[in-house]
């Protein structure tokens, strides 16, 4: 069903980013609570708290997929 097709599609682009990225590191995200209280509220760490560090490194890490993918950062 739909959970193969998300991960197989998660397997795919794993495969991308890591034979685009090979060793290097992109991005560290760092250890926040953050991270878990933006999912206990059901939200993005990016809408639970937009100026932390948590989301900081997350869109920095969206800007670099999206730029590696070809498409403009946001």
């Amino acid at each position: 069903g739909s959970e193969m097709c998300i991960r197989d599609r998660s397997r795919d682009f794993m495969e991308w980013f890591e034979g685009l990225a090979g060793d290097q590191t992109v991005v560290t995200l760092p250890q926040s609570e953050a991270f878990v209280q933006a999912g206990a509220a059901g939200v993005s760490v990016v809408e639970f708290d937009r100026r932390g560090k948590a989301a900081r490194a997350t869109r920095a890490l969206v800007d670099t997929v999206r730029e590696a993918a070809g498409f403009p950062r946001e």
